[in-house]
């Protein structure tokens, strides 16, 4: 079930990688085929079931990616750096997924995020020189996690 859930999981909580479709279907894919194998009569109905809403479930990682993409073009000019980009990108997604952790009463990660929302903060802050810049550089580190 832990599989299951990470199929269905937008944010990766330890380092912040966003999960692409593909992979997520192809994980919900084995869960399915594992899930398959266990006799159980409720887990057969339930694995019967699965497929049929399989392209449905995973809706919402097409309408991320999608998001991502255009994010990503507007962030180009504040940020040109692809790798900067991505490691910022990683850095806000990260702090957002342990903000939503806190919400759902997930106390353990309050430090956690803490120090993610503070790290968003600081490669944001813009230096007086470079109006509009984020300080986050290929050299900056972000991690780690």
């Amino acid at each position: 079930m832990g599989h299951l859930q990470d199929a269905f999981t937008l944010v990766d909580i330890r380092n912040g990688s966003i999960s692409d479709r593909q992979s997520s279907q192809w994980l919900l894919g084995q869960v399915i085929l594992d899930l398959a194998q266990i006799g159980s009569k409720r887990v057969k109905k339930f694995v019967k079931t699965l497929p049929k809403h399989q392209p449905q479930l995973l809706t919402f990682l097409s309408w991320t990616e999608a998001a991502l993409r255009d994010y990503q073009i507007q962030l180009t000019p504040v940020m040109p750096d692809a790798y900067a980009r991505q490691q910022f990108i990683q850095t806000v997604a990260r702090s957002w997924q342990l903000d939503q952790a806190l919400i759902n009463g997930h106390r353990q990660w309050q430090t956690e995020a803490l120090k993610a929302a503070a790290l968003v903060q600081a490669v944001t802050e813009t230096e007086p020189h470079r109006e509009g810049r984020c300080r986050i550089s290929p050299s900056h580190q972000i991690g780690p996690f």
